[in-house]
């Protein structure tokens, strides 16, 4: 499963800022499945427009220093959807292993029989045993998806600060 986000160099942060909230709450609770993002990452931040005589100017360094933030921000919040997307596909896999588990453990209660009750009631514990297992998997792996996420919620809340202290910094100097 992916989740699609698009950027465009005209969103401003706080529009990224919620689209990335937004799907966090979403997939993180909810397992919605659409199509792989298309990225489209600009690579040349921090160049500098040198055409004009008095060299670098202070406005062209703010540009290339916003575009940087904004790609940093971009690929931060493409972290984050790439590990729920881990996440999802293996909650899928652990989803499906619980489902046959519990469609065996169903099938020994349906035993009739005294030879076929006692082999059932084995069977039926170990299955038993087998679903709280996969249980806990499932419960490690979203604890780790958290974790795995808090970090760069962390570093893109700080590149958020950064992008619009430099777009504030840059509307003083015009």
């Amino acid at each position: 499963m992916m989740i699609k986000m698009n950027f465009t160099d005209k969103e401003s942060t706080e529009e990224i800022k919620r689209k990335l909230h937004s799907l966090l709450r979403y997939n993180y609770f909810s397992n919605r499945k659409e199509e792989e993002p298309e990225h489209s990452y600009n690579t040349n931040y921090g160049a500098v427009d040198v055409s004009n005589e008095s060299g670098a100017s202070i406005d062209n360094i703010l540009k290339g220093d916003l575009e940087a933030l904004l790609d940093k921000i971009k690929n931060t919040s493409s972290s984050v959807t790439s590990r729920i997307n881990i996440h999802n596909y293996i909650n899928d896999k652990q989803d499906y292993s619980s489902l046959k588990v519990g469609n065996e453990i169903l099938q020994c209660d349906n035993l009739v029989g005294t030879f076929y009750a006692k082999l059932s009631d084995k069977k039926r514990s170990m299955l038993a045993s087998e679903l709280l297992a996969l249980e806990k998997q499932k419960l490690d792996e979203k604890v780790k998806c958290w974790q795995d996420i808090m970090k760069p919620m962390e570093y893109f809340t700080d590149i958020v600060h950064k992008y619009k202290q430099a777009e504030q910094d840059k509307k003083l100097i015009e």
